[in-house]
């Protein structure tokens, strides 16, 4: 049975904070006026509520200790997306650059808190025969110094070895493969190939098929560009703006029908691949649609859900953002900086569709959550905007 982990902490200001309204206030006020023209209605709206948004704080110099629920482990560069290599305690980290930027993919011993970089590493990764590569044939290397991961998704191949999908934002628009190997307690990647993007197309999630090919998602938004920040409006307005794509070694790049939604988020799929679970981010909706017919099958209402996982009894995780939107608008990373809004981590029955809150949480030492997994009684959360992971015990 899941307990419940609720923690709502407030804090009185201090001299710090208040330089750090100070921080914000210039910080935003540049960044605004300096691309004002363009972004238009979008920046009238996020000016709109720049004095509430700054006041309270939200981007601070958090310390790396626990408070209220959660403990926190810090050293990290905005995790936004893990996953659990399966009978291990360690996990993958994506490290995401918003905008222009690398990143890079990170390794968590959860038994001992310690992290090691996967990738980019010191060894230039070899390059690949086509016969040996996992995705397009004409993609003949990855720019390992111009690299930016999103979402990741973790799967074991027909020939029994283990995938890494990996959104990759930087040189290129693409889904990077890399093979999983580990042995002992020593964990390496090793590139296979890639799949580039349509043009036009902003990929943010991924996941694996059992058939061979993956699921990803066009979110139909930067949320950086002129262009990007339009598109958002529109999908704020509930315009459909983006959807799923599918891809295959045969036929490459198409869209999944049934799937357009006002920003395409996290995705997750049914063992046999035949059903859609997808998070609508402006509509505040999770999906479960029939992938081959594009058939609604059923939706719940979820705030802002980010990024999607399996635990061990079947159940998806969402990460839920409860903190407003235009609240959001101002957690910009920052290195050093946490983004400290509300988020909730939501369990559902993937056949009923019923939803149950296992985590709730406000204030520091950690917020702005987007990706949620669950390793034995203990669920650990990444975020778009910080140095940290979040671990609540149920």
């Amino acid at each position: 049975m899941m307990t419940l982990i609720r923690s709502r902490i407030t804090s009185q200001k201090t001299p710090l904070d208040n330089v750090g309204h100070l921080m914000c206030a210039k910080s935003h006020f540049n960044r605004w006026r300096s691309g004002f023209a363009l972004r238009g209605g979008f920046a009238l709206i996020v000016l709109s509520v720049f004095l509430s948004g700054c006041a309270e704080s939200i981007l601070v110099k958090a310390e790396c200790r626990e408070a209220g629920n959660l403990s926190v482990i810090c050293g990290f560069e905005n995790p936004e997306d893990l996953v659990n290599i399966p009978g291990t305690d360690v996990v993958i980290v994506s490290e995401f650059k918003l905008g222009e930027g690398t990143g890079q993919l990170s390794l968590l011993d959860t038994a001992t808190s310690s992290i090691t970089r996967l990738f980019p590493g010191n060894t230039p990764q070899p390059l690949l025969a086509k016969a040996l590569r996992w995705g397009d044939p004409s993609c003949e290397k990855l720019p390992e110094q111009r690299f930016n991961p999103h979402g990741i998704g973790l799967s074991t191949r027909a020939d029994g070895l283990l995938q890494l999908l990996v959104v990759n934002h930087a040189e290129r628009e693409s889904v990077e493969f890399f093979e999983v190997q580990k042995t002992g307690a020593l964990v390496a990647l090793t590139w296979k190939g890639c799949a580039v993007a349509p043009e036009g197309r902003t990929l943010n999630d991924v996941v694996a098929l059992p058939q061979g090919g993956f699921l990803v998602t066009h979110t139909g938004t930067d949320l950086v560009s002129p262009k990007g920040m339009l598109n958002a409006l529109r999908g704020l307005g509930g315009v459909n703006i983006g959807h799923v794509l599918e891809w295959s070694a045969e036929a490459g790049f198409s869209k999944v029908p049934g799937t357009e939604v006002a920003y395409a988020n996290g995705i997750q799929v049914s063992p046999r691949g035949g059903i859609i679970y997808l998070n609508e981010y402006f509509g505040n909706r999770v999906k479960k649609i029939n992938r081959h017919t594009g058939e609604l099958l059923n939706e719940i209402k979820v705030l802002r859900p980010d990024n999607l996982s399996w635990d061990q009894a079947g159940n998806l995780l969402v990460a839920s953002q409860s903190a407003s939107i235009l609240k959001m608008a101002f957690c910009q990373p920052k290195k050093g900086y946490s983004c400290i809004t509300g988020f909730d981590i939501i369990s559902i029955d993937p056949l009923t569709f019923d939803q149950q809150t296992i985590v709730s949480h406000d204030g520091l030492p950690f917020g702005a959550a987007t990706v949620a997994i669950r390793l034995k009684n203990k669920i650990y959360m990444g975020t778009y905007v910080g140095d940290r992971i979040a671990v609540a015990t149920l």
